[in-house]
């Protein structure tokens, strides 16, 4: 009986040891004190940090340590006394004085405990000033990057306007027709980019563009461009967000094929619409640019024609992955299938 004594007590020494060993090697402030924030143990990390032995840290108070901030001190209390009726605080995040006087931006855990008969209160309190600091940094670094990235886009929005507006300046010097128009579908392709970096620019989000405000703004464009009389304009475009990568491709598609159904799909002033639509579905978006006019000749392969805008159509599809289906019945269709980037 007595040799099992012995060996329980052994093995309760032997526990105390391994705890008290984490107790003092832990990373963390450790305080025990009573719900009162009379001191009762603290950690050699404690210590140093206040700069005073553990000894003479026992049984004082730690609101007369000045380790909380003045506006903090009766926050605590009543969350020592929470604690003390039973109640659970959660894990806060707060501020505590160094020795200089120098504020820190702490993590505080907390637990109710009895040791000696006595309820007690252990707090562990992690250092995040560390962490809070690198997170400044780095949060300054990605405003810096995002201004950077907006300036960008705000000079390649204007260079690219300062080629549009050369562009319709030397067409106007031009005398032959064909030229011109040459000259005027440079113009708005110029124009076509320079609104996507705009929006860029003006958005909060560098990388997707809202294209329901960007595909009307540039239909529009070109619609003034033109001035078809008689044919009108009409929209059917979902709320969908496009990455750059995408945008850029659809809104010049967009802009060939509306530009070629202003041109060629009513001669002689004919009446009639143009139709624009984009749809969200199933993971892929679906664009879609008609017009009810004569259609196009049935012997014209659309894909291997000598007009560039259509080169351009097949080429930018192909680049974004799209099918493309062109009908032409009571006018001109073309259904492009887009897959989304994830």
């Amino acid at each position: 009986m007595a040799e099992e004594i012995d060996k329980r007590g052994s093995q309760i020494a032997e526990s105390e040891e391994k705890y008290r060993l984490l107790f003092e090697l832990s990373p963390q402030y450790i305080i025990v004190s009573n719900l009162d924030g009379e001191i009762y143990d603290v950690n050699e990390h404690v210590s140093k940090f206040i700069g005073l032995e553990k000894d003479k840290l026992r049984s004082k108070s730690i609101f007369d340590l000045k380790l909380l901030p003045p506006e903090k001190i009766d926050e605590t209390k009543e969350l020592l006394r929470i604690i003390g009726d039973g109640g659970k605080v959660q894990a806060y995040e707060t501020k505590i004085l160094d020795r200089m006087g120098n504020e820190r931006h702490v993590k505080i855990y907390n637990k109710l405990l009895n040791i000696n008969g006595e309820d007690m209160i252990i707090f562990v309190i992690q250092d995040l000033t560390d962490i809070k600091k690198a997170q400044r940094e780095l949060e300054k670094a990605l405003e810096e990057k995002e201004l950077l990235l907006k300036e960008i886009h705000h000079r390649v929005k204007n260079n690219l306007m300062i080629i549009s507006s050369l562009l319709s300046l030397q067409a106007r010097y031009l005398k032959d027709k064909e030229a011109f128009e040459i000259f005027k579908e440079s113009e708005n392709r110029a124009k076509s980019m320079a609104l996507i970096h705009e929006r860029l620019y003006r958005s909060s989000n560098l990388k997707e563009i809202d294209m329901m405000d960007y595909l009307k703004t540039l239909a529009r464009g070109i619609f003034t461009s033109y001035s078809p009389p008689g044919v009108k304009l009409n929209f059917d475009i979902d709320k969908i967000k496009m990455d750059i990568e995408q945008a850029i491709p659809v809104g010049l598609i967009v802009n060939e094929l509306i530009t070629n159904s202003f041109k060629h799909a009513f001669p002689e002033n004919g009446e009639g619409e143009v139709n624009l639509k984009l749809k969200s579905l199933d993971g892929k978006i679906f664009l879609e640019v008609s017009d009810n006019g004569i259609g196009f000749p049935e012997d014209l392969d659309w894909q291997n024609t000598e007009s560039l805008g259509l080169q351009l159509v097949k080429s930018l599809a192909d680049q974004i992955n799209a099918e493309v289906r062109m009908i032409s019945d009571n006018g001109t269709t073309f259904r492009l299938t887009i897959p989304k980037i994830s």
